[in-house]
């Protein structure tokens, strides 16, 4: 009897301490929750109000400014690496700009020569009739005149479609503006490379047809608003029309072009050197260009491979 009693006792005793052990811990893990809880909201209340104070404290800098100082750009070149014929399809501008038409003209009737002189249609064409070139330039510029506004020209390949009224001055054009195989081109096939040319010529009057076609007239003019020459960025073909076809001087304007352009590009004045390639190369245009003809602005635009 004692026993049972003793057990009984004990299992009591067990009970009372296993329900206060469970008391504690729920009452400290319901401490616990509320702790954190209010540790949270009062860190991030502090990480608040010190980047509020932050704020209010730093000095930013304005959008105006930047922390460290410009670098020095070149001024926005308005101008254009190709020869522009602006003036061919505007009757207005060209009616208000006399000597800029006129030098339009003459430019492009260099171009035409530096691109053709070596072709037999074009020494045919010469030979044949000195002033073919002047006549060709003024029958396109009637066509494009004759047009209506339906009709009007807005991008330069659109002269491939320009009918000319005499038929010897409307197959020039479309030999210079196409540029593909046609009759008159005397070459003889060789086993080298595709560049190898052979200079004999076969008997006068023989028809031949051009592998690659004439280079088209119409890779070097565009229709651009802005009429001076980017001699920066212009082709060798532009170069040659702009500097009397000089070569050799067409080859020192190309060598200093990569070495402006190295310069530009590791931090260089751009002004400073655009105003070095003026320096060095402006008075050796052609004489018969005006001094805004062209423009020797600078940039960090690759010149070898710009197209």
């Amino acid at each position: 009897m004692n026993i049972i009693l003793f057990v009984m006792t004990m299992l009591m005793l067990l009970v009372t301490m296993t329900y206060a052990r469970i008391e504690t811990y729920r009452t400290s893990q319901v401490s616990q929750l509320f702790f954190r809880r209010y540790m949270q909201k009062h860190e991030r209340g502090y990480v608040n109000d010190a980047n509020d104070k932050l704020y209010i404290d730093l000095e930013g800098t304005p959008k105006n400014q930047s922390a460290q100082p410009p670098k020095p750009q070149a001024p926005r070149a308005k101008a254009t690496p190709r020869i522009s014929l602006l003036y061919f399809i505007d009757k207005k501008k060209r009616e208000g700009d006399v000597k800029g038409f006129e030098e339009t003209k003459y430019l492009l009737k260099t171009l035409i020569d530096v691109l053709y002189k070596d072709a037999p249609f074009y020494k045919e064409a010469i030979d044949h009739n000195p002033t073919v070139i002047d006549n060709l330039i003024q029958a396109i510029i009637d066509a494009i005149d004759a047009r209506t506004s339906e009709k009007k020209i807005t991008k330069a390949e659109q002269l491939a479609n320009l009918k000319l009224s005499d038929p010897i001055l409307n197959d020039l054009l479309y030999k210079m503006l196409l540029g593909t195989p046609f009759k008159g081109v005397l070459v003889e096939e060789t086993t080298g490379t595709e560049d190898q040319e052979d200079d004999s010529l076969k008997e006068e009057g023989k028809e031949y047809i051009a592998p690659n076609g004439y280079i088209s007239l119409l890779n070097y003019v565009n229709l651009s608003l802005n009429r001076p020459i980017r001699v920066y960025l212009a082709s060798q073909e532009v170069l040659l029309t702009a500097f009397g076809q000089n070569k050799d001087v067409v080859k020192e304007i190309i060598g200093m072009r990569k070495n402006l352009y190295r310069e530009a590009t590791h931090d260089g004045d751009v002004s400073a050197l655009s105003q070095q390639f003026a320096d060095a190369f402006k008075k050796l245009q052609d004489s018969r260009l005006s001094d805004k003809a062209l423009d020797f602005t600078v940039s960090k635009t690759n010149p070898v491979v710009y197209k």
